[in-house]
């Protein structure tokens, strides 16, 4: 019996509610931005990047009219592009946690904004979790996804939900509900 390779993207992407705009922080290539509009689960997104080539990547994916009108792109660092209000939420995904802490706690105003976040930090995780709790997220859903034979945490946080206080174990080892897909 052996691992089953999950996709990580394809996850992520379950895991989101309907909303109007999303924003995919650091999108890079935008697959994860794709994939939101093709389900559906927004009818905007703003697909944001630090770096000129990463968005670029993601507007030759996004930019040959499939979306015409439902997203636009943005040049610069984390929730600094957004303004108050003009996303229900947000994802960041494929960066490390102590720099999506940082973006958390450098745009307060964004952040207060938000009604969700949803995260696949890469490292630091707890920090990730501690920081959600600390500025009135609930952890309201947290999986792992296994694709490479690498582990990937994915926490949907949101303002409402979950009230159940962590221990100190949770913090380190989240409440994950799903290990990993095993092949029969």
């Amino acid at each position: 019996m052996g691992l089953k390779t999950g996709n990580r993207i394809e996850k992520i992407v379950s895991m989101i509610e309907k909303c109007d705009c999303v924003a995919d922080i650091g999108t890079d290539h935008g697959k994860v931005s794709e994939r939101i509009l093709e389900e559906g689960k927004a009818e905007r997104v703003i697909a944001t990047d630090i770096s000129v080539p990463s968005l670029n990547k993601a507007r030759k994916l996004l930019g040959d009219g499939r979306f015409q009108g439902r997203v636009s792109f943005r040049e610069g660092n984390g929730l600094s592009v957004l303004e108050e209000g003009e996303a229900d939420g947000a994802i960041m995904t494929g960066m490390g946690g102590k720099l999506i802490v940082g973006m958390l706690l450098s745009s307060k105003n964004i952040t207060d904004s938000l009604g969700f976040f949803l995260l696949s930090p890469q490292k630091n995780v707890e920090d990730v979790r501690r920081t959600l709790i600390g500025i009135g997220f609930s952890i309201t859903r947290e999986e792992i996804s296994i694709e490479d034979r690498r582990y990937y945490n994915i926490i949907l946080a949101s303002r409402s939900g979950n009230d159940f206080p962590y221990s100190e174990d949770e913090f380190i080892t989240g409440r994950a509900s799903l290990v990993g897909d095993r092949e029969e």
